[in-house]
Formats: C-alpha cells, structure tokens, sequence
C-alpha cells in the first residue's frame, strides 16, 4: 500500500487541489460572488486544505511517532498562522468604503505598505518553510524540488489569469479574481514537496 502511495504522490496532491478548489467556489457560490463579499466569512476551504494536506504529508513521511506529532503540530500552526497572515494583507489591499479610509488613516504608512506588500513575502513562505522544516526533521529534499515548488506558486498567478480569460469568467481576469475564484488555490496546492 505505501509503495502505491509513494508512487502516485503527486496525482494525491493534484486530487486534494482539486477537491479544495471545488470546497472554496461552493462556499463563493453559495454566499455571493458579487464585491467583496468574500473576504468577509471563513473559508472552510482553508482548514480542510490544511488537513488534506496534512494527511498526505503523514503517509508520504516516514518518521517516528514521537517526531510526527511534533512535526504535525509543527504543520498546523504553520499553516494556520500563514494563512491568517495573507488573509490579513489581502484584507488591507482590497478594503474599501468609508471604513476602511478611516481603518487606514489610524495607521502610519509604513505600516500599511508592510502589512499590504508582506503578500510579496508571505506567498514564497509557503514552499520555504516546510522545506526548512522537513530539512529540520532530517527528510531527504532536494533544493531543485523547492526551487520547482517556488517556480510553481509564481508561475500560477499568470496561468490562473490566462484559464480565466481563456474560459470568460464572470467578473474579469485580473489578480483578485483568480484569487476570488479559486483557481489559484488549485495551482498552489499542486507542488512537488
């Protein structure tokens, strides 16, 4: 059973994008494509991403139980503090209305630029640090997997907005669309860990 999953790991991964891409355009469809209304509620796409994930992570690794646990705790605050990150930058960047003008008048700056740019840093960030983390835990990753992993998660957002045009998406073809539709969530989770 484990030389099958061993074998098909990377068709695992692209199942679990699909199914978690499919998770967050049902939770949009279902409360509203139109505005910013996504950025509003939770998105239960995200956890149940994580755990996929998590649970592909369990049966591709071979480590002690001790090292699991940890290394799974590891994951999860991991995975949920990034997320919180992005979705906090994401937030500022495309806040509007008179609530956000004065949200952004009470901050310098400075402030604002790194918590609206932190996007920039926060995106490499999930390929980076669970490479360091693994590395940590004494698995076997080569730096070209990392490298492919990095080159993934840049070259989706072009894909993303190309497959958006190319099928004449409602709404338009632009960043926060293929962030909106979900698309590329797909393409992030597809990578070579």
């Amino acid at each position: 059973m484990l030389k099958i999953i061993e074998q098909y790991k990377i068709i695992g991964l692209i199942i679990i994008s699909i199914i978690i891409g499919i998770i967050w355009r049902v939770e949009l469809e279902y409360h509203g494509w139109h505005g910013l209304i996504w950025t509003s509620y939770y998105h239960f796409a995200v956890p149940i991403g994580l755990i996929l994930f998590i649970i592909w992570g369990n049966l591709i690794i071979r480590i002690k139980p001790s090292k699991r646990l940890i290394l799974n705790i590891i994951g999860i605050i991991f995975g949920f503090g990034i997320f919180y990150l992005i979705e906090l930058s994401l937030t500022y960047t495309f806040i509007g209305g008179p609530s956000a003008m004065f949200m952004m008048m009470s901050m310098p700056d400075w402030q604002l630029n790194l918590i609206i740019y932190s996007i920039f840093v926060l995106i490499p960030l999930l390929s980076i640090v669970p490479y360091i983390i693994l590395k940590l835990f004494k698995q076997k990753i080569s730096i070209l997997k990392l490298v492919l992993s990095l080159l993934i998660i840049i070259a989706s957002v072009p894909v993303s907005i190309f497959i958006l045009k190319l099928i004449n998406h409602k709404g338009s073809y632009d960043i926060i669309h293929i962030i909106k539709s979900g698309i590329i969530m797909d393409h992030n989770n597809i990578r070579v860990d």
